[in-house]
């Protein structure tokens, strides 16, 4: 987080951080989103992810566009890019067979995840938000 609002602060964009760990907590923080924002972004959590829903729906609400560094956009996040579970799951797999194969571990590559690009078409519109079509040619994954 630290190096997020640095280089926010050199581009000249400014960062509101909220942490929320109860359902209270979050209706308080989405109640009191002040008026001059203009985007969400949502963090890596299994509390937000369980609550993305209640989450985009203020934001479609309010006409905010909602990003994520998960594979969000499947709950309703307009734009995310990031790794997806199910496929840094599935090479972690790969990787350990090969060492229960009997490769030792100092020889098998280090490979870094892939990266997806989602976008969800549905919460765009519903929030007034056009996405240009240069976003939609490099995404890996659009709702529609």
């Amino acid at each position: 987080m630290s190096d997020l609002k640095k280089t926010a602060k050199s581009l000249g964009v400014k960062i509101i951080t909220a942490e929320v760990n109860t359902v209270q907590e979050l209706d308080t923080v989405l109640s009191t989103i002040p008026e001059d924002i203009d985007a969400l972004f949502l963090t890596r959590s299994i509390f937000i992810a369980s609550n993305a829903r209640k989450i985009v729906d203020e934001a479609i609400r309010r006409k905010l566009p909602v990003g994520s560094s998960t594979s969000m956009f499947k709950k309703g996040a307009t734009i995310t890019y990031g790794v997806e579970s199910f496929h840094t799951g599935r090479q972690a797999g790969r990787l350990a067979s090969l060492i229960l194969q009997g490769n030792k571990p100092g020889i098998v590559p280090a490979e870094m995840s892939d990266y997806f690009l989602g976008v969800n078409l549905k919460t765009a519109q519903a929030s007034g938000i056009e996405v240009p079509n240069e976003i939609l040619v490099r995404a890996d994954h659009i709702i529609r």
